[in-house]
């Protein structure tokens, strides 16, 4: 019988299933069921979104990647470290918690990962993927735990990409899972597609083994094969990130350098707050009544007539990271058309990418070609970046890279 592993990704705006079997891929709809003839699972998923349990698996404070509004806390820890910090990372965010639910704070067992914490409720055993050493500073270090003087005990070990975590618990013995309840950007999104696709319902039978594949810029960094120096991935789906694999580690403001999966590589990453969920909001805007699929065939063929948008969508991350920066229209006229508004929306989308591209080849950084993943992997829309940037964009066949990534981290994991 083949060897078929089972997949789970949860995005920020929807969750994917899917399976790999004997090198091929399948996508698939509807609650995620494992079927008997199931090897292996493997879960990877967006972050840095934290989720604080209880001994029971309660949440008790949940706050999405996005949520960076801890400015008074990072300004502290700043003072008390020498370093700089962003109100994304975990530890601003438990200083938070800690000042205004000090109760709670005290019943905190495990601070987890969105994806993690579905692993935990499978397995019952905890911990964290930690994409390289360098990340380490994103989420917390010994050193750091005893400035703030929170208990060392909450924070569970770090684990590579693609690392086995154990079998699967009998369902009687599982700690509680509930489906984190978001708010802001992605409210809508995240509660219909999640809960609606059945993730609070997994019927996953006992002794599966699981591997934790990882975030998905890393899965998707290795389904779209960007695994070589001069190759990029283009993250396109509710926001974009611009991945390049290079050989120079190259500190680029604004810009993110760390160690790459392979050695002697570096990944250099610049991620942008706008998307495709600011394309949704411009369908629901402008034209409420027209399906996903028509809008973008349809953005093809119309001109936005000089209409330019400085687009920001919680603020912009690259090239400055500036959280109070809103989205700016500008030559609207009188006879502008609702589509040539959200035509210009998605073009000032692209030209975040544009940008990044060309600050990035400014610093030296080679880029031979960029491989494309997400929602926002169309084929029309791929010729058009090709025709800006000169460089071949490939596609990856839409939302299917960190599926493919995951299976290929969990194959090495498990010895498959």
């Amino acid at each position: 019988m083949a060897e078929r592993i089972a997949l789970i990704d949860l995005g920020s705006s929807c969750t994917k299933w899917g399976s790999y079997t004997n090198g091929e891929l399948s996508m698939h709809e509807g609650a995620f069921v494992l079927d008997e003839d199931v090897c292996a699972l493997a879960i990877s998923g967006h972050g840095p979104s934290l989720v604080a349990i209880d001994e029971q698996g309660n949440i008790l404070f949940y706050s999405p990647w996005y949520d960076r509004d801890y400015d008074e806390e990072v300004a502290y820890f700043e003072i008390l470290t020498g370093q700089e910090w962003d109100g994304q990372y975990f530890l601003p965010k438990l200083m938070a918690f800690r000042e205004s639910n000090p109760e709670d704070f005290a019943r905190i067992r495990w601070v987890l990962g969105e994806y993690e914490y579905l692993a935990y409720h499978l397995t019952g055993k905890a911990s964290i993927v930690l994409p390289s050493e360098d990340w380490q500073q994103a989420f917390w270090t010994s050193e750091f735990i005893e400035i703030l003087n929170m208990p060392e005990e909450i924070f569970p070990p770090f684990v590579a990409p693609g690392t086995y975590l154990g079998e699967t618990l009998p369902q009687s013995e599982r700690p509680v899972y509930e489906v984190p309840k978001t708010f802001g950007l992605y409210a809508s999104d995240l509660q219909k597609n999640q809960q609606a696709k059945g993730v609070e319902e997994l019927r996953v039978p006992a002794g599966i083994p699981v591997a934790l594949s990882g975030p998905d810029f890393i899965t998707a960094i290795v389904g779209t094969d960007t695994m070589a120096a001069g190759r990029a991935c283009l993250r396109a789906g509710s926001s974009y990130g611009l991945n390049v694999c290079s050989n120079r580690a190259v500190q680029i403001e604004g810009a993110f350098s760390k160690r790459h999966l392979v050695e002697g590589l570096s990944t250099i990453s610049a991620v942008f707050s706008a998307g495709g969920n600011m394309l949704a909001w411009a369908r629901e805007t402008f034209v409420p009544e027209m399906p996903f699929e028509r809008f973008i065939a349809e953005l093809e063929h119309v001109d936005s007539r000089g209409v330019r948008v400085d687009v920001a969508w919680g603020g912009t991350r690259f090239p400055d990271w500036d959280p109070d920066r809103i989205s700016r229209f500008s030559g609207v006229r009188a006879d502008t058309t609702r589509m040539e508004l959200a035509k210009a929306v998605l073009l000032g989308i692209e030209e975040q990418v544009f940008r990044a591209y060309e600050v990035f080849r400014g610093q030296g950084i080679r880029i031979d070609s960029i491989r494309v993943t997400g929602g926002m992997d169309i084929a029309w829309l791929n010729a058009y970046r090709e025709e800006r940037l000169g460089v071949p964009v490939i596609s990856s066949g839409g939302n299917s890279a960190e599926l493919l990534g995951s299976a290929k981290l969990a194959m090495q994991a498990l010895g498959l």
